[in-house]
């Protein structure tokens, strides 16, 4: 996790603790942290205390991972805006575009690809930090059902790239601070 995501990323990611049970084919991830992208003030642009995974076990020995379902249970995740761009953008624009362009340490594993049948975001709250200001915002859930499939796995990065883009959206759908809280802070 560490290794492939910072790889693919392009920014640094750590993991307090991993659990798989053999025989059930789940786990629990805990305190996986992605560090803000190069550029940005935070620190952090994602902090998920606990990531929820059931995934089939067999499938761990082949090209194509098959997880039943990932819950991601309430991250704290930093949106910080610049003029022309955001920290979620830049980590987008981190990713690889194509299948193996990852660093060749970890091309084995970076190329692998994925079905993922179901992924939960729960009670997510993000950070906004803007030029002048700085609030949190509640985040309704995510679902994403069958990202990949069958006859189309997806490679880890195109499956990043679909979560991370639909909690994006989310944010950018968020109800944001008004006029009038600028105007109160800048005051302040």
């Amino acid at each position: 996790i560490e290794a492939v995501g910072s790889d693919v990323l392009g920014a640094g990611v750590s993991v307090s603790s991993v659990s798989i049970s053999p025989l059930s084919g789940s786990g629990t991830i805990r305190g996986l942290t992605i560090e803000n992208p190069e550029g940005f003030t935070a620190d952090n642009i994602m902090q998920l205390g606990e990531v929820t995974v059931s995934l089939n076990l067999s499938s761990l020995l082949s090209d194509v991972i098959e997880i039943y379902e990932i819950s991601v249970i309430e991250p704290v995740i930093t949106y910080e805006t610049k003029i022309t761009t955001d920290n979620i953008r830049a980590l987008l624009a981190n990713l690889p575009s194509t299948p193996g362009a990852a660093n060749e340490d970890v091309a084995d594993d970076a190329s692998k690809r994925l079905i993922i049948k179901e992924f939960n975001l729960r009670d997510a709250q993000v950070n906004l930090i803007a030029s002048i200001i700085e609030q949190s915002v509640v985040l309704g859930d995510i679902q994403l059902l069958d990202i990949g499939s069958e006859n189309q796995a997806a490679t880890v990065s195109q499956a990043l790239e679909k979560i991370v883009g639909a909690v994006s959206e989310r944010i950018l759908n968020a109800e944001m601070p008004s006029l009038n809280d600028l105007r109160e802070a800048v005051q302040g």
